[in-house]
């Protein structure tokens, strides 16, 4: 009663009918929830994934990643992927698939528990130091090069260099791992008006393939 007391007192005093102050309470109190709603959504959406180290810097943002973030994360994805130990290998997944888009999460993770368990049974240990990572910013893709070496029983079994091509997503401004690629070769060809193209063969990574390729095991 108080209420429309109170409305029917403003619509004397100000000349505006009271359905008026009516509607603009509601739209008013419609205003406050979606910049509630919008803003608890931001508070979802903006999280920015970083490797423990940053060395330059960098901007993300929900409509694209800088060269220099895709070339900081790639070296990270690397090494939580190829720098394991028969203590360390469980974490570093466990790490590697929390940043894995679900359309890769399956695959990813099968080859992980493979390698896991061909690390801990022959007591092997590899370590991917990363030499060069160039990175393409219109499909987030980064080339990465480096040199793998395999350890078993602390002696060193192998050392080969390796190139792997990363794919990210940007899923509202965050992070997401879509593909890790083995570059085998790549081939230039002759294009028209003299310019060349550079193709890239690739396969799906395979850790516990690799390993087991080299002298000590299977």
């Amino acid at each position: 009663m108080k209420t429309e007391n109170m409305l029917s007192e403003l619509a004397i005093r100000t000349g505006i009918k009271v359905f008026f102050w009516i509607l603009l309470g509601m739209s008013i109190a419609v205003n406050l929830f979606l910049s509630a709603t919008l803003l608890f959504k931001g508070t979802i959406v903006q999280t920015t994934l970083t490797p423990p180290e940053i060395r330059r810097s960098m901007t993300v943002s929900n409509i694209a990643f800088s060269k220099e973030y895709l070339e900081e994360m790639a070296p990270y994805t690397a090494y939580l992927l190829l720098n394991v130990t028969p203590k360390t290998v469980d974490y570093q997944n466990s790490q590697l698939l929390k940043i894995v888009s679900p359309d890769y999460k399956d695959a990813l993770e099968r080859e992980l528990s493979l390698n896991a368990l061909w690390v801990k049974k022959n007591n092997v240990s590899t370590t991917f130091s990363a030499t060069e990572a160039t990175a393409d910013i219109s499909d987030n893709t980064v080339s990465i090069r480096g040199v793998f070496e395999v350890k078993r029983n602390n002696t060193l079994v192998e050392q080969k260099d390796r190139e792997l091509l990363i794919s990210f997503k940007n899923n509202y401004g965050t992070l997401q791992l879509l593909s890790i690629k083995e570059v085998q070769k790549r081939v230039t060809k002759a294009e028209p008006a003299g310019q060349e193209k550079s193709e890239v063969e690739t396969e799906d990574v395979e850790i516990s393939k690799t390993a087991t390729e080299f002298k000590g095991g299977n």
